[in-house]
């Protein structure tokens, strides 16, 4: 720690003198006694400066430049000795202080700047040697604290030891602990961690802004993956020792959270058991959607089922696991006999995918399809698991690699061959007229309609692909209305010929 210049000033065999400025919380880092007209490049901020002005230059001006170069650099206090070139301390130089707000001491004749450097260094080797007893002490309180209470015993004294607020969260972003008045600053993580950008630090520390002001987040990282985080309030920046005091706690708090594999495989287990529970009925006991907190999800946050077709579901389960609890994502998975099953947050499920993808392939099961359910609330997980089994469905109907139920088209519902036949079925006799009395132009009035409900009832751009003019295709559509005695003005109306188009070009090409 640095030397306090107050303390400094009160050793009365120094006989040092302020001479303009002040002491009050100016902190000397070293003592360094020279005699150069410039001596800023050979410094480094935080000295205190001893000189007798033997290169001093005469006029105020240049005094007032010396002063100048040497507030710039950063130095805490400016030590003149009298009796040697002056016997007194120039006024240039004293003015300029005064005015730069630059500490100046005066320095007797019968004082060496040597016995100022030792008082300097001597302080500071007691201030390191009490900080260091300070971090043995703490570190030997600390590890008794956390084997009695815990994470919240822990996360407790490292508050009070440094007078800051501390948190503990789990690898999820979930608050496992927070220390006295550090709740504002446990919500402001909690709502940073859970989005996919800042769940995922840098190994070791990193400085993150938060609602509540600078935070050191500290990864714990375990034998196999991310444990959690251990945040400390970084305003103002923690001093060394302080460091080194945080630097065990993440040591401890990191052997508290990190799990045998046993204990790993039996956490798994249980979140097999609770999905499983789940996809049985919709919508699911409001019991058994607690239970999911244990597995790192929230009770308001949405979820989506992924559905992963797979040969080999034992290899597959086993590697997503591994790759999700490395990558700290909240899930569950069960196998379901033709592949794996997951409960993801909403807000992952694209990385989930990437991750899913990335499996498959590795154990070489390409011609899989990967089916991912709409945004749901958590009970009511049996539903999504039939979205994502349609979405599933309809991505092998279009050999796509994935499916999205909220981002399926109308061809990928109609991609069901039992939906697309009671569609057939419903809507056929709405273009009956058009297509069974076989009168000339019948062709061209289903291809207009066609047409003309593709490019959402736009006159000019319908007519331009028809090659037509529009009162022509205005004409034709006329015809339509009046012979199908639908309108095109009503929305209702309108799906129902498109559904029957799109299913009557099924019915043609069938044998």
């Amino acid at each position: 720690m640095p030397v306090q210049l107050g303390w400094l000033l009160e050793q009365e065999d120094l006989a040092l003198r302020l001479v303009c400025g002040s002491a009050e919380g100016v902190e000397v880092e070293w003592a360094h006694a020279i005699e150069l007209q410039d001596p800023s490049p050979w410094l480094a901020g935080g000295e205190l400066v001893l000189t007798t002005g033997l290169r001093l230059p005469r006029t105020q001006s240049e005094q007032a430049a010396y002063v100048e170069r040497l507030r710039d650099v950063g130095i805490a206090a400016l030590a003149f000795g009298v009796g040697v070139r002056f016997t007194a301390i120039p006024a240039g130089l004293r003015q300029r202080c005064e005015e730069v707000g630059l500490p100046l001491l005066e320095v007797p004749l019968p004082t060496p700047f040597i016995a100022v450097s030792q008082a300097v260094a001597h302080r500071l080797a007691e201030e390191q040697q009490h900080a260091l007893q300070r971090v043995v002490a703490f570190q030997q309180a600390l590890t008794r604290r956390a084997l009695r209470e815990g994470a919240r015993g822990l996360v407790g004294a490292l508050g009070r030891e440094l007078d800051r607020p501390v948190v503990l969260l789990d690898e999820h972003g979930l608050v496992l602990a927070a220390s006295h008045h550090a709740q504002p600053l446990a919500r402001a993580l909690a709502a940073s961690l859970r989005s996919i950008p800042a769940r995922r630090p840098a190994p070791g520390m990193q400085r993150v802004e938060t609602a509540s002001g600078a935070v050191d987040l500290h990864v714990l990282a375990g034998g196999a993956a991310q444990r959690g985080w251990l945040a400390v309030a970084a305003d103002p920046p923690p001093s060394s020792d302080e460091r080194l005091m945080v630097h065990h706690a993440v040591a401890v708090a990191t052997l508290q959270l990190d799990q045998p594999r046993e204990l790993e495989e039996a956490r798994e287990s249980v979140g097999a058991t609770v999905l499983g529970l789940l996809l049985d009925d919709a919508p699911a006991d409001g019991r058994l959607v607690g239970h999911l907190r244990h597995l790192g999800f929230t009770a308001r946050e949405e979820v989506r089922v992924v559905v992963v077709p797979a040969r080999r579901e034992a290899e597959v389960c086993a590697l997503l696991q591994s790759r999700l609890a490395t990558s700290a994502v909240p899930h569950a998975l069960v196998r379901s006999g033709a592949g794996v099953v997951a409960l993801v947050r909403a807000d992952d499920a694209d990385e989930v995918v990437d991750t899913v993808r990335e499996v498959l392939a590795e154990l070489g099961e390409h011609a899989s399809a990967v089916g991912v359910s709409g945004p749901v609330t958590p009970a009511l997980a049996a539903d999504a698991l039939v979205q994502a089994r349609q979405a599933g469905q309809s991505a092998r109907h279009e050999r796509a690699p994935v499916g999205w139920y909220d981002r399926m088209a109308l061809g990928a519902v109609l991609a069901d061959a039992t939906v697309r036949g009671r569609v057939r079925a419903l809507t056929r006799a709405s273009l009956a007229p058009l297509t069974g009395g076989g009168r000339v132009g019948d062709g061209d009035l289903l291809r207009s309609l066609q047409v003309f409900l593709e490019h959402n009832g736009s006159w000019e751009t319908a007519a331009r692909a028809l090659g037509v003019h529009r009162h022509t295709l205005r004409n034709r559509m006329s015809r339509v209305e009046e012979l199908t005695g639908l309108s095109l003005d009503v929305a209702e109306h309108r799906v129902v010929l498109y559904l029957a188009l799109v299913t009557r070009e099924d019915e043609a090409s069938a044998p």
